[in-house]
């Protein structure tokens, strides 16, 4: 049993925070009492408390970036379907769909990219969520280098024409 300063009451070791500099390795103030006076404190000065935050998660950050980087990639590599399986949702909650839409259009396309017709077993990655910039409306599911090729060309179907055009006039 411990003794805290803050509510004097007795309590069992496993309710202090850990604390090299306290007796026993624990901190003087129960976790109650600690997570009291730190939400008081969040709520007196939020822009502080925010601005401190960031600039804590800044520097532990970028000090560990490598390190996290080498983990997530190992992991990635590791655990291939369950990294397909994230992007995929998060792509799908990112365009507000479900995954029965999502595989409603991949039937719909015969699993199949909408402009260039190659199969998604002939990818490496699934088929991208093309959708309009403007309105976020969902055109339909692309390969990923045609997803590009309608990025580079700003959405616009009149320069799709004109580099249409360009590469007719140089074909052989």
């Amino acid at each position: 049993m411990k003794h805290c300063h803050r509510c004097k009451i007795d309590k069992f070791y496993a309710e202090f925070y850990k604390c090299k500099s306290g007796k026993y390795g624990l901190s003087s103030w129960c976790k109650i009492c600690t997570r009291e006076t730190q939400n008081a404190k969040r709520r007196e000065n939020p822009t502080i408390h925010s601005a401190q935050s960031k600039k804590s998660y800044y520097k532990n950050h970028s000090r560990n970036k490598e390190r996290i980087r080498i983990a997530v990639n190992s992991w990635n590599a590791a655990n291939p379907e369950k990294y397909a399986a994230n992007r995929l949702n998060s792509k799908l909650k990112l365009y507000k769909l479900s995954k029965y839409q999502y595989e409603e259009l991949l039937l719909k396309q015969d699993f199949k990219c909408a402009i260039c017709s190659r199969h998604q077993n002939e990818t490496d990655k699934s088929l991208s969520i093309d959708h309009d910039h403007n309105t976020g409306k969902i055109r339909g599911l692309l390969c990923h280098n045609c997803n590009l090729a309608v990025g580079h060309l700003k959405d616009d179907p009149v320069l799709a024409i004109k580099a249409s055009e360009y590469l007719k006039k140089f074909s052989v």
